[in-house]
């Protein structure tokens, strides 16, 4: 069968699109056999363009199994990565590609990054189905706020109008030296026991 030729900006285009795919064939210890090259062929029809995943670490069997695949199934190999192998073959809902070109032929625009710092990012994902906006997100609804500009600073990081409640010192009896303490002017369970001892 004939290999299938491709130029380098629809190349660069397949490989930008297959970045998020997973591989859908693993081709292992006993290498590309018939089964395998049908799976791979089934692949094809139904998404055009594919990963395959090749087991062992001879880098020339890899592109060996790679160029006999292109040749058997007629399809393009576009990109080789470590064990990752990627095809194309044009579907019957797509025979031109039109999905993963970038030109003025009708293809969908594949935005990696925008084109200014105003422009909206567009996934990957999204710009191959064709939508050239990025989707909206939901924003949460915020509380309505209550005017604080009359509120002091203090008020404020409280949150409420009302003051909060400071600890009272009570003055002491004048036989007492008149000091101030916390606790009423009665002084702590300790030191009544001690005057009644004293007393």
């Amino acid at each position: 069968m004939a290999l299938l030729e491709l130029d380098s900006s629809f190349r660069r285009a397949l490989r930008a699109a297959a970045h998020a795919l997973r591989p859908v064939v693993q081709i292992g210890d006993k290498g590309l056999t018939p089964a395998v090259l049908a799976e791979i062929d089934r692949a094809l029809t139904a998404h055009g363009l594919i990963k395959v995943r090749v087991a062992g670490d001879d880098r020339a069997v890899r592109q060996e199994i790679q160029n006999s695949v292109a040749d058997g199934l007629s399809c393009a190999p576009v990109h080789h990565l470590g064990k990752v192998l990627v095809f194309y073959r044009p579907t019957e809902a797509d025979p031109q590609g039109a999905v993963y070109r970038d030109d003025q032929a009708g293809g969908a625009a594949k935005t990696a990054k925008p084109a200014s710092s105003s422009a909206a990012y567009v996934p990957k994902r999204l710009a191959a189905e064709g939508h050239t906006e990025a989707p909206r997100r939901r924003r949460a609804a915020r509380p309505v706020r209550e005017d604080t500009s009359s509120l002091s600073p203090r008020e404020r990081y409280l949150g409420t109008s009302e003051r909060a409640p400071r600890p009272t010192l009570h003055r002491k009896s004048a036989s007492a030296g008149g000091k101030r303490t916390a606790t009423g002017g009665r002084g702590s369970a300790f030191s009544l026991s001690t005057r009644r001892r004293r007393g």
